[in-house]
């Protein structure tokens, strides 16, 4: 006994979502196309970012220098004046 029933066929196309209506951007890393709103890479698997490092305000980047710089010149400070007393 064979049963066919047309009416259970289902439209797959017309319930997916055309990815021409989705948008893209360029990956920051490998540069291939991905979705905008994708949260990794699916070339690369690197994780996306709101902001890049390469997106920074010159200000954001000075206190990033002053903040490396405060850290580091009181270390050579320290390393000189005990080479000095040697």
């Amino acid at each position: 006994m064979s049963y066919q029933d047309d009416s259970d066929e289902f439209d797959f196309e017309s319930d997916v979502e055309s990815s021409e209506d989705t948008p893209t951007v360029n990956c920051a890393n490998c540069k291939q196309l991905i979705y905008e709103d994708a949260q990794q890479c699916p070339y690369c698997l690197e994780y996306t970012s709101i902001e890049s490092p390469d997106h920074l305000s010159s200000s954001t980047k000075t206190v990033i220098w002053l903040l490396i710089l405060s850290l580091v010149l009181p270390t050579l400070v320290f390393a000189a004046s005990v080479l000095l007393k040697k």
